[in-house]
């Protein structure tokens, strides 16, 4: 099967967090050609449904990869960290004066301590962390110059670690992006997919580098650009991921 996979923030959208009409209407002609439309995203399900709402994709992935949803919005994959885990790791945080600020995706919500961020995004809920959090959760995002202690501890623990936004931060989870995509691959027992995916930022290299044909938008930092084949003409402000798949319908 043939699939064009992408990012959302500063991939499919636009800085202002809107998608255009010619983008809007480039992936509904893909799909008419044969495409399967995957967003695959970092965001938690509830911050990507106005987009869903918009595309009607037929597969989101969010989360990082740890959860896939069909297009009936029905979740039929997940991957989480248990409670114990969860707060163990989250006890080398609390105790560790590196640590810069850092957030837990939890079950619904994102929780964060950091009263400033809190006050900025309404998708971010405040929590102390003065007692343990009572869930399980689906990624540990940690800002810290030691990145080296909190990728042995991914290590112990059988989770994955990535750097993401300019490496200052990471991101500790029990998939990856590129996983997700694997799991999707095979839920649909597609040994062969034809993916093309799309992304911007550190977080998407591993899934660029797995696919198929994998594409960065030409507005990500220089320091990617070494590290692919394939980069769009245009940047996400002016539907880049769509005007590179025209040449594929």
């Amino acid at each position: 099967m043939n699939y064009i996979i992408v990012d959302l923030d500063d991939t499919l959208l636009k800085s202002d967090k809107t998608v255009s009409e010619y983008t809007a209407n480039g992936l509904d002609m893909l799909r008419k050609t044969g495409f399967l439309f995957v967003i695959n995203t970092a965001r938690s399900y509830m911050r990507t449904e106005e987009y869903i709402s918009l595309l009607k994709p037929d597969y989101v992935i969010c989360n990082g990869g740890t959860e896939i949803y069909n297009s009936a919005q029905e979740c039929i994959y997940q991957k989480k960290m248990t409670k114990v885990v969860t707060n163990e790791i989250l006890y080398e945080i609390l105790n560790d004066p590196s640590v810069v600020n850092f957030s837990v995706q939890g079950i619904e919500k994102l929780y964060s301590r950091d009263l400033t961020y809190v006050s900025k995004n309404s998708f971010v809920t405040y929590f102390s962390f003065e007692e343990e959090l009572e869930e399980e959760s689906y990624k540990i995002l940690i800002s810290s110059p030691d990145f080296l202690k909190y990728q042995k501890i991914a290590e112990n623990y059988g989770l994955f670690f990535e750097k993401y936004f300019d490496g200052t931060w990471f991101r500790i989870s029990p998939s990856t992006k590129a996983l997700g995509n694997a799991a999707l691959f095979n839920l649909l027992k597609d040994n062969d997919p034809k993916d093309y995916v799309f992304g911007d930022d550190n977080g998407d290299m591993d899934m660029i580098r797995n696919a198929y044909h994998g594409v960065l938008l030409v507005n990500a930092k220089e320091s990617l650009k070494n590290q692919v084949s394939h980069i769009t003409e245009y940047d996400n402000n002016n539907d880049g991921v769509v005007r590179y798949m025209e040449k594929f319908r």
